[in-house]
Protein backbone atom coordinates (compact mmCIF):
# COMPACT_ATOMS: atom_id res chain seq x y z
CA UNK A 1 0.00 0.00 0.00
CA UNK A 2 1.54 3.46 -0.96
CA UNK A 3 1.05 6.31 1.33
CA UNK A 4 0.73 8.65 -1.49
CA UNK A 5 -0.26 8.75 -5.12
CA UNK A 6 1.51 11.97 -5.84
CA UNK A 7 3.91 13.61 -4.24
CA UNK A 8 4.40 17.09 -4.63
CA UNK A 9 7.37 19.84 -4.10
CA UNK A 10 6.47 23.41 -3.56
CA UNK A 11 9.11 25.36 -5.14
CA UNK A 12 9.20 28.84 -5.95
CA UNK A 13 8.26 28.43 -9.41
CA UNK A 14 4.87 26.28 -8.82
CA UNK A 15 4.64 23.06 -7.74
CA UNK A 16 6.54 20.02 -8.99
CA UNK A 17 5.32 15.95 -9.30
CA UNK A 18 7.99 13.81 -7.60
CA UNK A 19 8.69 10.36 -7.86
CA UNK A 20 5.97 8.49 -6.19
CA UNK A 21 8.34 6.11 -4.76
CA UNK A 22 9.53 8.82 -2.31
CA UNK A 23 6.69 7.69 -0.66
CA UNK A 24 7.25 5.28 2.39
CA UNK A 25 5.03 2.23 3.98
CA UNK A 26 5.06 3.82 7.05
CA UNK A 27 2.43 1.44 8.52
CA UNK A 28 5.16 -1.55 7.43
CA UNK A 29 8.17 0.44 8.91
CA UNK A 30 9.68 1.00 12.15
CA UNK A 31 9.70 4.97 12.48
CA UNK A 32 11.21 4.19 16.20
CA UNK A 33 14.86 4.57 15.03
CA UNK A 34 13.98 7.24 12.20
CA UNK A 35 14.67 10.82 12.26
CA UNK A 36 12.62 13.47 11.77
CA UNK A 37 12.56 15.49 7.85
CA UNK A 38 12.89 18.92 10.11
CA UNK A 39 16.05 17.05 11.94
CA UNK A 40 17.75 16.86 8.56
CA UNK A 41 16.80 20.06 7.59
CA UNK A 42 14.37 18.84 5.04
CA UNK A 43 10.87 20.64 4.36
CA UNK A 44 8.13 17.68 4.39
CA UNK A 45 4.77 16.97 5.42
CA UNK A 46 2.02 14.70 4.77
CA UNK A 47 -1.64 16.09 3.89
CA UNK A 48 -4.77 13.82 3.28
CA UNK A 49 -7.07 14.61 0.60
CA UNK A 50 -10.07 16.49 1.95
CA UNK A 51 -13.56 14.57 1.41
CA UNK A 52 -15.30 15.75 -1.33
CA UNK A 53 -11.95 16.93 -3.01
CA UNK A 54 -9.43 15.01 -4.96
CA UNK A 55 -5.66 14.87 -4.97
CA UNK A 56 -5.66 17.02 -8.28
CA UNK A 57 -7.97 19.71 -6.43
CA UNK A 58 -5.72 19.64 -3.80
CA UNK A 59 -2.40 20.22 -5.79
CA UNK A 60 -4.17 23.20 -7.27
CA UNK A 61 -4.57 24.47 -3.55
CA UNK A 62 -1.20 23.66 -2.62
CA UNK A 63 0.27 25.58 -6.10
CA UNK A 64 -1.98 28.71 -4.51
CA UNK A 65 0.17 28.89 -2.28
CA UNK A 66 0.27 29.92 1.63
CA UNK A 67 -0.05 26.82 3.00
CA UNK A 68 3.23 25.16 3.41
CA UNK A 69 7.27 27.79 2.53
CA UNK A 70 8.02 27.30 -0.42
CA UNK A 71 10.58 24.33 -0.99
CA UNK A 72 7.97 22.01 1.04
CA UNK A 73 7.58 18.63 -0.51
CA UNK A 74 4.22 17.47 0.03
CA UNK A 75 2.46 13.73 0.35
CA UNK A 76 -0.79 13.79 -0.37
CA UNK A 77 -3.06 10.70 1.49
CA UNK A 78 -5.51 9.67 0.43
CA UNK A 79 -8.25 8.92 2.43
CA UNK A 80 -8.11 6.31 4.55
CA UNK A 81 -4.85 5.94 4.68
CA UNK A 82 -4.39 6.26 8.04
CA UNK A 83 -1.43 4.72 10.05
CA UNK A 84 -2.16 2.13 12.80
CA UNK A 85 -2.89 3.75 16.52
CA UNK A 86 -0.18 2.70 18.57
CA UNK A 87 -2.85 3.07 21.98
CA UNK A 88 -5.70 2.08 20.22
CA UNK A 89 -7.08 0.12 23.70
CA UNK A 90 -6.55 3.03 25.39
CA UNK A 91 -8.29 5.67 23.25
CA UNK A 92 -11.26 3.61 22.75
CA UNK A 93 -11.50 3.47 26.44
CA UNK A 94 -11.38 7.10 26.90
CA UNK A 95 -13.82 7.05 23.49
CA UNK A 96 -16.50 5.16 25.29
CA UNK A 97 -16.06 7.45 28.33
CA UNK A 98 -16.05 10.45 26.14
CA UNK A 99 -19.97 8.58 24.96
CA UNK A 100 -21.08 7.76 28.25
CA UNK A 101 -20.69 11.36 29.12
CA UNK A 102 -22.83 12.09 25.84
CA UNK A 103 -25.63 9.76 27.48
CA UNK A 104 -25.42 11.04 30.87
CA UNK A 105 -26.11 14.78 29.48
CA UNK A 106 -28.85 13.79 27.53
CA UNK A 107 -26.97 14.37 24.00
CA UNK A 108 -27.67 12.19 21.50
CA UNK A 109 -25.86 11.91 18.72
CA UNK A 110 -26.71 10.47 15.25
CA UNK A 111 -24.57 11.24 12.13
CA UNK A 112 -21.03 11.62 10.95
CA UNK A 113 -18.60 13.74 12.03
CA UNK A 114 -14.92 14.71 10.39
CA UNK A 115 -12.25 15.46 12.61
CA UNK A 116 -9.38 16.89 10.97
CA UNK A 117 -6.12 16.12 13.08
CA UNK A 118 -2.68 17.23 13.23
CA UNK A 119 -0.66 14.71 13.81
CA UNK A 120 3.68 15.37 14.99
CA UNK A 121 6.46 13.59 14.33
CA UNK A 122 5.85 11.07 16.96
CA UNK A 123 2.42 10.16 16.00
CA UNK A 124 0.97 12.02 18.74
CA UNK A 125 -2.45 14.36 18.02
CA UNK A 126 -1.63 18.14 18.13
CA UNK A 127 -4.72 20.14 16.78
CA UNK A 128 -8.08 18.86 16.62
CA UNK A 129 -10.83 20.69 14.43
CA UNK A 130 -13.91 18.51 14.94
CA UNK A 131 -17.16 19.68 12.93
CA UNK A 132 -19.73 18.07 14.38
CA UNK A 133 -21.83 20.96 14.78
CA UNK A 134 -22.29 21.13 18.86
CA UNK A 135 -20.21 22.92 20.51
CA UNK A 136 -20.15 20.70 23.56
CA UNK A 137 -19.97 17.72 21.37
CA UNK A 138 -16.81 19.40 19.62
CA UNK A 139 -15.08 20.14 22.96
CA UNK A 140 -15.35 16.85 24.59
CA UNK A 141 -14.19 15.21 21.05
CA UNK A 142 -11.12 17.30 20.86
CA UNK A 143 -9.80 16.20 24.22
CA UNK A 144 -10.50 12.61 23.26
CA UNK A 145 -8.82 12.65 19.95
CA UNK A 146 -6.03 14.92 21.67
CA UNK A 147 -4.92 11.40 23.40
CA UNK A 148 -4.52 9.72 20.42
CA UNK A 149 -1.42 8.34 19.39
CA UNK A 150 -1.05 7.10 15.60
CA UNK A 151 2.43 5.26 13.89
CA UNK A 152 4.65 8.47 11.78
CA UNK A 153 4.35 8.78 8.63
CA UNK A 154 7.47 8.55 7.25
CA UNK A 155 7.97 10.30 3.87
CA UNK A 156 11.40 9.14 1.99
CA UNK A 157 13.22 7.51 5.20
CA UNK A 158 12.01 10.23 7.90
CA UNK A 159 9.15 11.14 10.12
CA UNK A 160 6.90 13.93 8.73
CA UNK A 161 3.59 15.51 10.41
CA UNK A 162 0.83 14.92 8.83
CA UNK A 163 -2.56 16.54 8.67
CA UNK A 164 -5.32 13.53 8.26
CA UNK A 165 -9.13 13.43 8.10
CA UNK A 166 -11.05 10.62 10.35
CA UNK A 167 -14.85 10.55 9.92
CA UNK A 168 -16.44 9.30 12.61
CA UNK A 169 -20.38 7.91 12.72
CA UNK A 170 -22.01 8.03 16.04
CA UNK A 171 -25.48 6.74 16.86
CA UNK A 172 -26.75 6.28 20.18
CA UNK A 173 -29.47 5.57 21.86
CA UNK A 174 -30.90 5.43 25.78
CA UNK A 175 -33.63 4.13 27.29
CA UNK A 176 -34.19 2.35 30.65
CA UNK A 177 -33.37 -1.26 29.54
CA UNK A 178 -30.89 -0.08 27.69
CA UNK A 179 -28.08 1.64 26.22
CA UNK A 180 -26.34 1.40 22.89
CA UNK A 181 -23.65 3.27 21.15
CA UNK A 182 -22.16 2.67 18.22
CA UNK A 183 -18.96 4.89 16.45
CA UNK A 184 -16.91 3.98 13.78
CA UNK A 185 -13.63 5.69 13.28
CA UNK A 186 -12.89 3.56 9.96
CA UNK A 187 -13.92 6.23 6.34
CA UNK A 188 -16.42 5.15 4.34
CA UNK A 189 -14.95 3.02 1.91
Amino acid sequence: MRHALVILALAAGGLVLASPGAAQEAAEASAAGMPTCASQGVQRVAVMVPPGQTAEQLGETLRSGGLFPAGTQVMILQPGQLTPLRNAAQFNARMRTTLGMFLEQGINIQGTASMLLEVDEDGAVTTVHPNSGNAEVNRLLVRTWRQARFEPYVFDGCRVKAWIQVPQTFSSDWSAERREVEVRTTPPR
